[in-house]
C-alpha cells in the first residue's frame, strides 16, 4: 500500500467546515449571551467533541497535508464533509425541538429514596456484577493477566457488549456517593473506591481512555449538581488541559506497550506544545478521513443497510455474536473487510478505524438517515437534560444524568452502537433504582396505613 497524495481543497470544502462549526458555535454563543450556559448540558460536550472531530482535524489535514490512512484509494473528503454538515444540522434542529420538555415531563418522576437504602442496595450488586464481569472477560481473553494487555498483544475477541459490563461499575460509584449524601456519613463515601478502582484497574494498563474519561466526567458532573453549581470557564478550560497532559495523550502512548504510563505522562508534561497536534494526528480523531474513505464505495460495493444499521445498533446490539452466529454484520465491519480484511470474529487485521456516528447513520440511506437519526439522537440527548432540569434537587435523577453524559461526546467517535451500550451499562442500573426506591415507598404507606387502620 502507498499513500494517496494529500488532498487539494477547495473553497467548497473549506465552505463545509466553516459553516459546520458557525452551526455548532451560534447554539453555545447566545447561551453566553443569555447567561443560559450550562457547561453540562449534553449540547456543550456534543459541540465540543464534533468542533474537534470535524472542524479542527479537517483543517489541520487540509492544512498540513497529513492524512492518517496510508491507503491507495480515492477519498471522498467533500463527500463526507456534506454528510457532516447535513448531520450537525439535524442535530441541533432536534436538540433544540420543543417536544423535549414535554417528553422530560411524561418520564416517571424520581422517587426521593430518603435514607438512600436502595442506593446502597443496587450500588453494591452493581459493584458484584462488574467484578464478576471482569472476570468474565479475563476468562474469555485466556487469563486474567490479559485484560491488562496493551494493543501490542493479541488475546482472544471478545464481543464489545461484554468486554464493557464492568461499566456498571461507573453508576455504582455514583450511587455509593448518593447514599453517603442521604445518609449523612462519609464512611459511606469510602466505598464508592472499590467500583472506581474496577475502572481505573481496566483503564490505566491497557491505556484505555474510553473507561477513564466517563469515571471523571460522571464524578466532577455529580459533584457539582449536588452541590447545584456550575464550574467557571477558566478552571474548565485548565482541566481541559490536563486531561489531555496528563489522561489523553499518556494512556493513547502507553497502550501499544512502547512506553510506561508514567513516562508517557511524564514525556507529555515536557512537550505540552506538541499535545494538540499529536491528538489532531492520531486515529482518535480521524473519522473525517474514515468517511472520506468510506463515501465512494457506500451504496455500490459495499450496499445501503435500509434500516438494518441502525436496528443492529439498538435492538440487536447487546446480543453477542457466539449467542447469535448469524447477527447481521455492522456496517464497520464490512467497510473494514472491504478494505482490510478481517480475522475470524471481527478483529481487525491492519487498520480498524472507525466510522464514527454519521458514517454508520449513512450506511442506511445515505443522507435521509444521516438526517434523521442525528435529529433523533439530538432530541434523546435533549430530553435528559430537560428531565434533569425538571428534577434538579433528586439525587437519582443527579446520579442518573451524570453517569450517562459521556454519551454525548462518545458516539460521534465510536459509532452508534456505543449510544446502546452505555445506556444500559450507566443509564439503566439507575432506572432500576429508582423502580426499587418506588416499590419500597409504596410498601411502607401501605404498612402505615394498615397500621392506621389497625389502630
Amino acid at each position: 500500500m502507498r499513500p494517496e497524495q494529500p488532498y487539494d481543497a477547495g473553497l467548497i470544502d473549506y465552505l463545509l467546515i466553516v459553516g459546520t462549526a458557525v452551526v455548532l458555535a451560534i447554539p453555545l454563543i447566545l447561551r453566553v449571551y443569555r447567561r443560559r450556559f450550562d457547561v453540562f448540558e449534553p449540547l456543550t460536550l456534543a459541540s465540543f467533541a464534533l468542533l474537534l472531530l470535524f472542524v479542527a482535524r479537517p483543517l489541520y489535514d487540509f492544512l498540513a497535508g497529513y492524512q492518517w490512512l496510508g491507503y491507495d484509494n480515492p477519498l471522498d473528503w467533500r463527500g463526507a464533509l456534506l454528510i457532516t454538515f447535513i448531520g450537525v444540522v439535524a442535530f441541533e434542529i432536534g436538540y433544540h425541538m420543543p417536544v423535549s420538555r414535554r417528553l422530560a415531563a411524561r418520564l416517571p418522576r424520581p422517587p426521593q429514596d430518603s435514607d438512600g437504602q436502595a442506593s446502597l442496595v443496587l450500588a453494591a450488586a452493581l459493584t458484584v456484577a462488574a467484578a464478576g464481569a471482569v472476570l468474565t472477560v479475563g476468562y474469555l481473553k485466556g487469563g486474567l493477566g490479559l485484560l491488562f494487555a496493551n494493543r501490542a498483544e493479541a488475546t482472544r475477541f471478545v464481543p464489545p457488549f461484554v468486554a464493557e459490563a464492568f461499566l456498571v461499575a461507573l453508576p455504582a460509584t455514583l450511587l455509593f456517593l448518593a447514599a453517603a449524601v442521604r445518609r449523612r456519613r462519609r464512611t459511606v463515601a469510602l466505598l464508592a473506591l472499590i467500583p472506581a478502582g474496577v475502572i481505573l484497574l481496566m483503564a490505566i494498563p491497557a491505556g484505555n481512555r474510553r473507561y477513564l474519561l466517563p469515571l471523571l466526567l460522571a464524578l466532577v458532573t455529580f459533584a457539582y449538581l449536588v452541590r447545584g453549581r456550575r464550574p467557571p470557564l477558566v478552571p474548565i478550560a485548565v482541566s481541559v488541559v490536563l486531561v489531555l497532559l496528563l489522561v489523553i495523550n499518556p494512556l493513547r502512548d502507553a497502550r501499544t506497550g512502547d512506553i510506561s504510563y508514567p513516562e508517557a505522562t511524564l514525556e507529555s508534561v515536557r512537550n505540552p506544545h506538541t499535545a494538540l497536534e499529536s491528538l489532531l494526528r492520531a486515529g482518535d480523531t480521524s473519522m473525517i478521513e474514515t468517511m472520506a474513505l468510506e463515501m465512494p464505495v457506500l451504496g455500490d460495493e459495499v450496499p445501503y443497510r435500509y434500516g438494518l444499521e441502525l436496528v443492529g445498533d439498538t435492538i440487536l446490539a447487546p446480543i453477542p455474536r457466539q449467542v447469535w452466529p448469524d447477527k447481521p454484520q455492522k456496517t464497520s465491519t464490512l467497510l473494514i473487510d472491504h478494505f482490510y480484511g478481517t480475522a475470524e470474529g471481527g478483529g481487525c487485521i491492519v487498520h480498524c478505524p472507525s466510522f464514527a456516528f454519521f458514517g454508520e447513520a449513512a450506511a442506511d440511506f445515505g443522507l435521509v438517515s444521516v438526517a434523521l437519526i442525528s435529529a433523533l439522537f439530538g432530541l434523546l440527548l435533549a430530553t435528559g437534560y430537560q428531565y434533569l432540569l425538571q428534577h434538579q434537587g433528586a439525587l437519582l435523577a443527579q446520579v442518573a444524568f451524570a453517569s450517562g453524559l459521556w454519551l454525548a461526546f462518545q458516539p460521534w467517535e465510536a459509532g452508534m452502537s456505543m449510544i446502546t451500550h452505555s445506556f444500559i451499562l450507566t443509564v439503566l442500573p439507575v432506572a432500576a433504582v429508582g423502580l426499587l426506591a418506588r416499590r419500597r415507598d409504596r410498601a411502607i404507606r401501605v404498612s402505615r396505613r394498615a397500621v392506621g387502620s389497625a389502630t
